[in-house]
C-alpha cells in the first residue's frame, strides 16, 4: 500500500457524484484485495477487457484467476470492510477494529442534495482519526477509511 495513492483515491472518492466500478477496482488494487479463495495472490491488476474485475496470479501457479472488485463506492457493507483495525496494545486491547460514525443529510442550496459524512474513530480513545464528506454515505465511509489506512502508513 502506498500512502500517496490512498490519499489521492480518498480525495477522488470524496468528490464523486456517485459510484463507479472503475474506482472500486483502483481501491481494491491499492489496498491489496484479491478476493475470495485467493490467499497468496500476487500481481493484482485491473482487467483491461472488463470494468469492475480484477486479475491476479496465485503463488506457485501460472494461471490467472479473476474476481469482481467489491463495490466500495456503492455499498455500505463493502465500504465497512475498509474500516481499519488498530493496534491498541498500549491499552491492553490488542488489535481491534476502529469505530465509525456515519450520517446522511439533505441540503437545499439549489434543490435537494443528499450528502454523506463519515468519521473513523479510535477504538479506545474515540478520537477522530479521519473523516470525509461525500455525495453518499458509502462514498464518505470509503474516503474516510482510505484516509485512516493512509494515516497508519509511513510517508512515501
Amino acid at each position: 500500500m502506498n500512502r500517496t495513492t490512498l490519499l489521492a483515491l480518498a480525495s477522488r472518492v470524496e468528490a464523486m457524484r456517485g459510484p463507479t466500478c472503475v474506482v472500486d477496482v483502483e481501491i481494491a488494487i491499492a489496498v491489496g484485495y484479491a478476493g475470495e479463495n485467493s490467499e497468496g495472490a500476487r500481481d493484482i491488476r485491473a482487467d483491461p477487457d472488463d470494468d469492475g474485475w480484477l486479475l491476479f496470479e496465485m503463488a506457485g501457479e501460472a494461471c490467472e484467476c479473476c474476481n469482481r472488485a467489491p463495490p466500495y463506492t456503492s455499498s455500505l457493507d463493502a465500504a465497512m470492510s475498509l474500516v481499519p483495525s488498530m493496534d491498541c496494545a498500549d491499552w491492553d486491547e490488542g488489535i481491534v477494529p476502529a469505530y465509525f460514525s456515519l450520517s446522511r443529510s439533505t441540503t437545499w442550496e439549489s434543490g435537494p442534495m443528499q450528502r454523506g459524512w463519515a468519521a473513523i474513530l479510535h477504538p479506545v480513545t474515540h478520537e477522530t482519526i479521519a473523516e470525509a464528506r461525500a455525495s453518499t454515505p458509502a462514498l464518505a465511509l470509503t474516503a474516510s477509511s482510505l484516509r485512516a489506512i493512509a494515516g497508519s502508513l509511513p510517508n512515501d
